[in-house]
C-alpha cells in the first residue's frame, strides 16, 4: 500500500491552499502550494510529488490544459486528482475522460477533503494501467455508452421525490444505481433502508413495512416502527417488487396513493413522506397482463423507469471492473495480485457473462484466492469454460486438472442443472439430489444463485 508523502495543490484560493497545507501537515504529508500558473508550472520543473490535486475552475479560468501539462511533465506514478465545486455526475464522468485517475468533490471542510485524498492514494493499488478508475463516489464503474446514459438519468433523477423503477437482470446492481440516487439527492442525509419483497413471508412483510404498534399480537411487547416510518424522510428499496404477494400490492398501492400507512394494531393512520425505489428483474408488464401484478401500483412505481444494461451489453466496462475488484479483494485477503493482461481481458469480453457483474465479482474474488504467483488466477476454472469446444464430444474435457478447481466446477453445473430441471424449486431439487432442503440452499448461497431466475424461465 502506497504512503502519501508530498503533495502539490493547484488552486486560485491562497486562504483555502493554506487551510489545506496544515491539516496535510498534520497528517505528516508535505504541502506544496501553487496559485498561479508561473508558480505551477514552476513546480512541475523540479517533480517529485506522490500526488497533485488541482482545482478544475483555476485551470478554466487560466486557460491552462493541465492534463497535457502533466502528461508530459510529471511521473507515471504520480497520481492525478482533480476537484470541483460542481459535484454533478458530468463533471465527473468529463474529468476521467479527459485522463484525471480520480474526481474528488471540492468542499469547504479542509479536514474531509483532506482525509479524501489520503484514504483514496493510499488505497490504490502499486500499478496504474491507464484503466478509468470510479469516476465518482457511487461505486458505478466503468464510462461505457449505456453507462453514460445511465449517469445522466441518475442525474436527472436526483432533484425529485417521485418514484423510480429499476428493471434489469439479475447481477447488474440495481440496488448499487438505488444508492446512487439517494446520495445525490436532497435525502442523501437521511436514511435509506432495502427490502426483498420476495424474501419475507407476507404475514412479516406488512409488520416491515408499516409497523407494529404495541399488543396488536401476543409477541408485540412494544411498538416498532416500519420502513415507511423510519424513511419517511429518506428512501425506502423495494428489491424484487414482482415476489410481491397481491394482498401487499394492495396496501402498498393506498400507501402510495394517500402517503399515509396504518400499524398493525393501530386505529389512526400516519402521513410519510417515503420515496420510493424499486426494482425487479421480471417484465412488469407482462405480468400486468397475465394479473399477477396490479396495472395501478406498477403506473404508481412506474413513474421514473430505469433499464440497467447487462455486462454483455457493455464489454467496454470489464477491464475497470476487474481492475476494482482486484484492489477490493487485495486489501480484503491481503494479497499483491497484479492484474491480468490485455490478452486475458479479450478473453473475459467472449464470454456472455449471464450473472453479468456478480459472476464477474465472483470470478476475479476466486482468481485472487486461488492466485500462486502474483497473479490473478483465471485460466483454472472459468477460462477453461472460454475455449473453443474440442471435436470430440467428451463433457469432461473442460474439467480444471486441479481437484479443489475440478470438485467446485462440477457442483456449480450440477446446482444450475438441478434448478433448471426443477424450475427452482428447493424441495423438488433436495428430493432429487438425495440431500437436505438445508443442503440446497447452503449450496444456492455459497454459489450466489438466484432461483427467481429459474422460475422466470420456466
Amino acid at each position: 500500500m502506497a504512503k502519501l508523502n508530498r503533495i502539490l495543490v493547484v488552486d486560485a484560493d491562497q486562504r483555502y491552499l493554506d487551510n489545506l497545507a496544515k491539516v496535510f501537515a498534520i497528517e505528516g504529508v508535505e504541502c506544496v502550494k501553487a496559485k498561479t500558473v508561473p508558480e505551477f508550472e514552476a513546480c512541475l520543473a523540479a517533480n517529485g510529488f506522490d500526488c497533485i490535486l488541482a482545482n478544475i475552475e483555476f485551470t478554466k479560468q487560466s486557460g491552462l490544459n493541465i492534463l497535457t501539462s502533466l502528461d508530459q511533465k510529471v511521473d507515471r506514478e504520480t497520481s492525478i486528482y482533480l476537484m470541483s465545486g460542481l459535484s454533478s455526475i458530468d463533471v465527473a464522468m468529463r474529468t476521467i475522460e479527459e485522463g484525471a485517475q480520480s474526481f474528488i468533490p471540492r468542499n469547504d471542510d479542509p479536514i474531509k477533503l483532506v482525509s479524501t485524498v489520503k484514504s483514496r492514494y493510499e488505497s490504490e493499488p502499486d500499478y496504474q494501467e491507464g484503466v478509468a478508475s470510479p469516476s465518482h463516489d457511487l461505486g458505478i464503474i466503468g464510462s461505457s455508452p449505456s453507462l453514460l446514459a445511465l449517469f445522466e438519468l441518475i442525474e436527472q433523477f436526483r432533484h425529485t421525490d417521485a418514484n423510480v423503477l429499476i428493471t434489469g437482470e439479475s447481477g447488474t446492481g440495481k440496488e448499487l444505481v438505488a444508492q446512487a440516487i439517494h446520495r445525490l439527492s436532497p435525502r442523501a442525509e437521511e436514511s435509506f433502508e432495502a427490502i426483498n419483497c420476495g424474501a419475507i413471508p407476507e404475514t412479516l412483510l406488512e409488520s416491515e413495512l408499516f409497523g407494529v404498534r404495541k399488543g396488536a399480537f401476543t409477541d408485540a411487547k412494544q411498538d416498532k416502527k416500519g420502513l415507511f416510518e423510519i424513511c419517511t424522510r429518506g428512501t425506502l428499496f423495494l428489491d424484487e417488487i414482482a415476489e410481491l404477494p397481491l394482498g401487499m400490492q394492495v396496501k402498498l398501492l393506498r400507501a402510495l396513493q394517500e402517503r399515509e400507512i396504518r400499524p398493525l394494531g393501530s386505529s389512526r393512520a400516519q402521513k410519510v413522506g417515503t420515496r420510493i425505489i424499486a426494482a425487479t428483474n421480471t417484465d412488469l408488464e407482462k405480468e400486468v397482463s397475465s394479473g399477477r401484478f396490479r396495472g395501478d401500483l406498477f403506473f404508481r412505481l412506474n413513474v421514473l423507469p430505469i433499464h440497467l444494461p447487462p455486462l454483455r451489453e457493455r464489454l467496454a466496462d470489464i477491464e475497470a471492473l476487474v481492475l476494482h475488484f482486484l484492489k477490493r479483494y487485495n486489501l480484503q485477503y491481503g494479497r499483491q495480485v497484479k492484474p491480468p493482461g490485455p490478452e486475458i481481458i479479450e478473453k473475459l469480453k467472449c464470454y456472455e457473462w449471464p450473472g453479468n457483474i456478480r459472476e464477474l465479482q465472483n470470478v476475479v474474488e476466486r482468481g485472487v484466492i486461488l492466485s500462486k504467483d502474483g497473479f490473478l488466477n483465471l485460466d483454472g476454472f472459468l477460462l477453461r469454460l472460454l475455449e473453443p469446444q474440442s471435436e470430440v464430444d467428451d463433457p469432461l474435457i473442460h474439467i480444471p486438472l486441479d481437484y479443489a478447481q475440478a470438485k467446485e466446477f462440477f457442483e456449480t453445473r450440477y446446482l444450475n442443472n438441478l434448478m433448471r430441471v426443477t424450475k427452482g424449486n428447493v424441495a423438488e431439487a433436495a428430493r432429487l439430489s438425495g440431500r437436505y432442503r438445508s443442503d440446497i440452499y447452503r449450496m444456492i448461497s455459497r454459489h450466489q444463485l438466484d432461483i427467481h431466475e429459474f422460475k422466470q424461465d420456466a
